[in-house]
């Protein structure tokens, strides 16, 4: 059994990660409702998930409820899992982008 370690910059930088590679600002992705802005935030807490943060810190980072959140997770997970090469490339790309800044 591994244990997975999310470092509390990891929080911070994801943001900017995302933001960086959608080419939004992180404010939209953040406090936006509107569907282009909501499906990246979805990657977001999907990659956050993946590196070890609990579903709460996942959503509170985007501003999203656990409800939220967990929809999302699960969403870019089964997309992944059907084999969307976009959204796991994209997916990877924000996680070597938040590793590199620690």
């Amino acid at each position: 059994m591994s244990i997975k370690l999310i470092r509390k910059c990891d929080l911070v930088n994801i943001k900017d990660a995302v933001a960086h590679t959608s080419g939004f600002k992180s404010h939209d992705i953040v406090f936006s409702r509107k569907h282009m802005h909501t499906a990246w935030a979805g990657i977001g807490m999907y990659v956050l998930r993946e590196m070890g943060a609990n579903l709460e810190d996942a959503g509170n980072s985007f501003n999203r409820t656990l409800a939220s959140c967990h929809a999302a997770v699960y969403k870019v997970s089964k997309r992944i899992k059907d084999g969307d090469d976009d959204v796991f490339d994209t997916a990877e790309e924000i996680k070597d982008q938040v590793l590199c800044m620690r």
